[in-house]
C-alpha cells in the first residue's frame, strides 16, 4: 500500500512539473511574438506621387520591396516634425496599395504614418516623404515672353519660357479650334525654361500655362505663337538675342551684378544690371514694404534699357545692337 501512494505522488509531481514546463513554453512563445505585433518602418518604400496640394484629393499608390503593392492597411500624412505615435492612420489602402488622400495641413514636408492590417499602432515609414503645396491660381499675364514666337508646322521646335520655375507645364491651343485651357491636352514640363513642341496645324496658338500647386491652367494674354508653313527660317525664329533698341546712355551709371544688392544703399537709381547682353536701369519698387531696388528684364520700355555699347567693360558688357 505504501508503494502505491509513493507511485501516485510521483505521478502527481511529474504532472505538476509538466504543466509548469508548458506554462513556461507558452510565456516564451508570447514574448517571442512581441516583436511581430508592431508595424515595420519599411513597409512602404515608394509612392506614386511625392507632391500633393493642400485640401485637394489625390490618389497615391504605395509599393514595398520589389515594387510590390502594399496590401491594405491604413495611412495618414502628418508634418515631418510630428510624431506618428500621436497620429491615427485613417485612409484605407486597397489591396493594390492605393488610397485617396485629402491633406489639410500647412504646406511643407510631410511624413507618412502607416498601420499594417490587423494592427493598432501608427509607425513612420522612413523611406518616403511628400511635399505639400498650397493651392495656387495662375494669373493670365504671368508669362510675358516666349521664344521663338513663330515656328513651322509639323516641325519639332524648342520653345523657351524665360522665368519658368520647376513644376511649370504648358500646352498650346489653336485659335478658332473651339478648344480652351480646360480641354484635355497632353502637357509638357517647361520647368527647365524650355522644351520641345510640335504643332500640327497652321494658325495662331494661345498658351495655356500651369504652375506647381495650381489645379487649372490659365490662358496667357500677353503671348501667342504663330505656326506657319514649312519654308525658310526668318530672323525672329532664330535670334534669341534680338535688340530691344534701348535709348538710355548707361556709361555714367554704375554696373552691379544685381539691382537687389543696393537695397540698403541710397543710389539705386544710379545703377544698372546686365542680363543676356542687355542693360537695364535699376529703380525703387515702392509697391512693397520695405521698398526694394529692382529692375524688369522683360520690359520693352526703351528709356530704361541701355544703348548698345554704353555699358562699359572690355569687351563691352552691353553688346546687343540693332539688326
Amino acid at each position: 500500500m505504501i508503494w502505491r501512494y509513493i507511485v501516485v505522488a510521483l505521478a502527481g509531481l511529474a504532472a505538476t512539473q509538466g504543466e509548469q514546463a508548458d506554462s513556461g513554453t507558452a510565456k516564451a512563445t508570447a514574448i517571442s511574438n512581441v516583436g511581430h505585433t508592431q508595424t515595420a518602418p519599411d513597409v512602404i518604400l515608394r509612392m506614386s506621387h511625392t507632391t500633393a496640394t493642400r485640401n485637394v484629393q489625390r490618389v497615391i499608390k504605395m509599393t514595398g520591396l520589389g515594387g510590390i503593392a502594399v496590401n491594405g492597411g491604413k495611412a495618414a500624412f502628418v508634418p515631418a516634425a510630428y510624431s506618428c505615435k500621436h497620429a491615427t492612420p485613417s485612409t484605407q489602402l486597397s489591396t493594390e496599395g492605393s488610397g485617396m488622400f485629402l491633406i489639410d495641413q500647412l504646406p511643407g514636408l510631410m511624413k507618412i504614418c502607416y498601420q499594417a492590417p490587423g494592427k493598432t499602432d501608427s509607425v513612420e515609414q522612413t523611406h518616403v516623404k511628400l511635399t505639400l503645396y498650397e493651392l495656387k491660381t495662375v494669373r493670365a499675364d504671368l508669362i510675358t515672353e516666349i521664344f521663338p514666337k513663330k515656328v513651322h508646322v509639323n516641325v519639332l521646335s524648342d520653345i523657351k519660357f524665360p522665368g519658368a520655375e520647376a513644376g511649370d507645364i504648358a500646352f498650346f491651343v489653336r485659335e478658332g479650334s473651339g478648344e480652351d485651357c480646360t480641354s484635355a491636352k497632353a502637357t509638357t514640363n517647361v520647368g527647365s525654361g524650355h522644351n520641345l513642341f510640335t504643332l500640327t496645324s497652321i494658325g495662331t496658338y494661345k498658351l495655356c500655362y500651369k504652375i506647381l500647386g495650381a489645379q487649372e491652367s490659365a490662358m496667357q494674354t500677353r503671348v501667342s505663337l504663330e505656326v506657319i508653313a514649312q519654308g525658310a527660317l526668318t530672323l525672329d525664329m532664330l535670334d534669341a538675342w534680338k535688340s530691344k533698341q534701348g535709348e538710355l546712355a548707361c556709361s555714367p551709371l554704375q554696373k552691379v551684378s544685381h539691382c537687389g544688392v543696393y537695397n540698403l544703399q541710397p543710389d539705386c537709381e544710379n545703377t544698372y544690371q546686365v542680363m543676356s547682353g542687355r542693360g537695364y536701369k535699376c529703380h525703387w519698387d515702392h509697391d512693397v514694404f520695405p521698398a526694394r531696388c529692382k529692375t524688369d528684364v522683360n520690359t520693352l520700355d526703351k528709356p530704361v534699357i541701355c544703348r548698345a555699347g554704353s555699358c562699359g567693360g572690355g569687351p563691352d558688357m552691353c553688346w546687343i545692337g540693332p539688326h
